[in-house]
This record gives structure tokens, C-alpha cells and sequence, in this order.
């Protein structure tokens, strides 16, 4: 009913019915409705996704009807996140981004980290400049390259599941609809944990299962397959810089690749890398968008990029 509401077609009687609940907010405990991942994702998409709802709700509506608007719009805010959060959460998030992977999609942080997003998973964080740590929300499947920086931990919030890292790479997976959160650990260490205790740390071909239901946890060896198989499906590269998206190339066709100039290093782009582009299909893609040319040694093994 919130739901028809805001979309302005829902019925005198049931609206009347909102009403009437809206009255029993106050004896009952609304957070209790929700679960600590939908908690943790709801205060981060606030500001977005009620005000604007009700700034459309209100529109065209009569002073008396956006009295009502604005007591419903109230409770669908505490439906949402509980009375145990602060005003802050109203307030707009500076640097703010949410990004939604339609298809495989690779997506630069603003630390130099990058973050792979497996199709349907979604991602928010900020800028990381006035924090002393790095914090990104995941719903659904990523692997992770983060850059490292003992003064700021990386930290990946999924649920009730606290992924804590320097600098490594690791994969997450935690969809909403599956009864597990699994970490599985390539390279570096990674701390894993609850709201209540660390379940330890994990090591490179280490990976942790928890059930979402009872709070058991499993930890289990891993093979490194989950990482080549990122590296055979399209690919979405979102605003990365030509050093990420020659190491792409580097780990799908096992080649060499140097940059003789230095500044393309950094040069950022947006393209998309099929699975059945060659070597050469792909070298031209990241040449072309960067004003720069590439040449193979003798042997077929190295890769040197210039600028023209």
C-alpha cells in the first residue's frame, strides 16, 4: 500500500488504512521489521529514494492532502529505518555513488582500488577523502583489487558481514536472496567479521562461508578458478585507467605489456572488452581512446605503448 501510494493510485479506503496503522507506529518497535542488511543499505540510499518519492508525491496535492503526504511519507521513513537512526542519514552524502552492474562491469574507486562487479550486483561508496577508512556497501557478487593504505583499512559492509582490508584482492559474494555470505581471498590477508566477533583472518587461496540464518561459519581452501573466470565474459570497463585495463589484457592473454610513457599510466577511459575480441581487437580499443599505438617484440611476448 506504501508502494501504491507513492505512486499515486492507491484508494481513499486504503489510504484510510495507512492512516489508521500509521497510529500504531508508536507502540511498536518498526526496526524490528527489518534486518540488519537491509538497515545497513537503507541509510545510504535515504536521501535518494524517500525524498524524491515524496517530493513527486506532493506535487498537485491540496495543503490538507499534503498534511496526509507528509504523515505518510513520515511513515514510510520510519518503516524503512527504524527510530533507532539519526537525522544524520538525511543529510545529502558528499561524493556519493551507487553503481549497478547490468553486465560485468569494472569500476575504478577513487583510492586507485577497482572493484569487478559480477552482472546484478551493486555497489556504494564515497569519495574516501574526509574518512580514516575506506567503506563500500555490496549487494550481489565482486572481486576486489584494492590498493593499499595502512592508514585508511578498506572495509566492504554485506549485511551483517565485515570484510577488512590493507591492500589485496578478494572476491565477495552476498546476494539478498541467497542464505550465504562467501569471502574467498587471491592474494594478501583479509578480517573477517560481525557485528559481535572476528571469525579470523584469511590468507591467499582461503575462503569463509556464513549462513545468514544460524551465524555458523566455515572455513575452506579455495583454487584460484574463480579469478580466471572473471577474465573470459564480457567486460564493462567504468572510468579506468589504461594501467587496469592492460593488466586485463596481461591476465587473459598472458602476455607482457609496458608503457614507455609514463602519464598514459593514468589516463582514464570507459569501453567494453568482448569475450571473443583478440589481443590485437583489444590493444586497438585501449590505444584508440588514449591517442597512443602499441608494437609487439620479436618473439610475440611483450607489449610496448607509446603515445603517438
Amino acid at each position: 500500500m506504501l508502494k501504491k501510494y507513492l505512486n499515486g493510485d492507491i484508494t481513499d479506503e486504503e489510504q484510510g488504512f495507512l492512516m489508521e496503522y500509521y497510529d500504531l507506529f508508536d507502540d511498536k518497535e518498526i526496526s524490528e521489521l527489518l534486518s540488519d542488511e537491509e538497515r545497513e543499505r537503507v541509510k545510504h540510499k535515504m536521501n535518494k529514494a524517500i525524498w524524491e518519492k515524496i517530493s513527486t508525491v506532493e506535487k498537485g496535492k491540496t495543503l490538507a492532502k499534503r498534511r496526509w503526504s507528509l504523515k505518510i511519507a513520515a511513515a514510510v521513513i520510519v518503516l524503512m529505518i527504524g527510530s533507532s537512526l539519526t537525522l544524520y542519514f538525511f543529510m545529502d552524502l558528499p561524493g556519493q555513488k551507487e553503481i549497478f552492474a547490468s553486465e560485468q562491469r569494472l569500476v575504478a574507486l577513487p583510492d586507485g582500488s577497482s572493484v569487478l562487479l559480477s552482472v546484478g550486483s551493486e555497489i556504494d561508496y564515497g569519495s574516501f577523502e574526509d574518512s580514516d577508512k575506506r567503506e563500500v556497501y555490496l549487494n550481489g557478487e565482486a572481486f576486489f583489487k584494492v590498493e593499499r593504505n595502512p592508514q585508511k583499512p578498506f572495509i566492504v559492509h554485506t549485511g551483517k558481514i565485515k570484510t577488512t582490508v590493507l591492500g589485496t584482492s578478494f572476491r565477495i559474494k552476498a546476494w539478498p536472496l541467497e542464505k550465504d555470505i562467501s569471502v574467498d581471498v587471491s592474494t594478501g590477508l583479509v578480517d573477517v567479521s560481525d557485528q559481535e566477533r572476528s571469525f579470523g583472518v584469511l590468507k591467499r587461496n582461503e575462503g569463509l562461508v556464513y549462513d545468514k540464518n544460524s551465524g555458523e561459519v566455515e572455513i575452506k581452501g579455495h583454487s584460484d578458478e574463480f579469478d580466471k573466470s572473471w577474465q573470459t565474459q564480457d567486460l564493462f570497463l567504468d572510468n579506468i585507467t589504461m594501467k587496469e585495463a592492460a593488466s586485463l589484457i596481461e591476465n587473459r592473454f598472458h602476455v607482457k605489456i609496458e608503457f614507455k610513457d609514463e602519464e598514459l599510466l593514468t589516463k582514464r577511459f570507459s569501453t567494453t572488452f568482448l569475450k571473443g575480441e583478440s589481443m590485437d581487437e583489444l590493444l586497438k580499443i585501449l590505444c584508440h581512446f588514449n591517442e597512443a599505438e602499441f608494437h609487439f617484440d620479436g618473439e610475440g611476448n611483450t607489449v610496448t605503448i607509446s603515445k603517438l
